[in-house]
């Protein structure tokens, strides 16, 4: 799927359910012609301070979804609590060629060892603000995600069954993986997404000291995460 051929609605960054709080800012660059020059736009960045993020009165290109708040510091996407979802959305369509995006987040809650929570997708689609099960947005969506999955699904149903993956299977989570969408293929949670991912790897990102720093590029039709 060629990302870039046609405007996509939405960008964005959602939290699914259960217990996680989520600290971030983020901002998109353009490639130039020789892939060497970025240029920030302004209207699919968002950075500190955040007061009036998500206020059509203030003129904000950002909406808010679901349990999400903001302050002057931080968005919030979703409280220490279970059964959570919030997400934060950009108002204006992207059809830009190339771009990089940076994001920067934390991860913190009082779950056991560094697993908890279902984890926080990234969005480049081209439906927006619809909350559901795959990290707080909806399946069966059209264009990229990106999830940060901070869940075992499949490992812990094969531990109720007493089964063992192989060496060469076992993932260690939290799992950072890429899946694009054609508006018709569903995420598999049970597997953890691992049948219609594109590329993944592990990423320790939860109760650190310092911001996880992640960066999407898309240029002359090559994806790099």
């Amino acid at each position: 799927m060629a990302l870039a051929k046609a405007a996509l609605r939405g960008l964005g960054l959602g939290s699914g359910p259960r217990a996680l709080l989520r600290l971030l800012s983020l901002l998109l660059a353009v490639q130039g012609d020789r892939g060497t020059e970025e240029y920030l736009k302004r209207e699919y960045s968002l950075t500190k301070p955040y007061q009036g993020l998500g206020a059509s009165s203030s003129g904000s290109h950002w909406e808010l979804l679901g349990n999400a708040m903001v302050t002057t510091q931080f968005v919030r996407l979703t409280p220490d609590l279970q059964s959570r979802q919030g997400a934060i959305w950009n108002r204006i369509p992207c059809a830009l060629r190339d771009w990089e995006l940076q994001v920067h987040f934390k991860i913190h809650g009082q779950g056991k060892k560094n697993l908890n929570g279902d984890g926080l997708g990234i969005w480049y689609t081209r439906d927006r603000m619809q909350a559901g099960p795959v990290f707080g947005s909806a399946d069966q969506f059209s264009g990229l995600g990106v999830f940060v999955d901070t869940y075992p699904n499949e490992e812990k149903q094969h531990e109720s069954k007493k089964r063992r993956y192989s060496p060469t299977t076992q993932r260690i989570f939290p799992y950072l993986s890429a899946m694009v969408g054609n508006g018709s293929i569903s995420y598999d949670h049970t597997r953890d997404g691992r049948p219609n991912e594109i590329g993944g790897c592990s990423a320790h990102v939860r109760n650190l000291n310092h911001d996880t720093f992640i960066v999407i590029r898309y240029l002359r039709r090559r994806l790099t995460v």
